[in-house]
């Protein structure tokens, strides 16, 4: 993610995906890279499962940098 605020706009989309109804298979938080890119704004890779096509989270731009 490109900044602090960008990581928790992402990370609140995963949790709001889950108060949808949305089941994380995978991922789903913040990721822990270790070396120089230590404390970087990274998520895991993330696979939800069991949201219809009309939740917010497949209806808005989550990885935008727009936030």
């Amino acid at each position: 993610m490109i900044s602090l605020g960008h990581l928790e706009k992402v990370l609140s989309y995963i949790e709001l995906a889950k108060e949808e109804g949305g089941r994380i298979l995978c991922g789903g938080g913040r990721a822990n890279i270790p070396g120089r890119c230590q404390g970087g704004y990274f998520v895991e890779p993330t696979v939800i499962v069991d949201l219809d096509s009309g939740c917010r989270v497949n209806q808005e731009e989550i990885f935008s940098g727009r936030w």
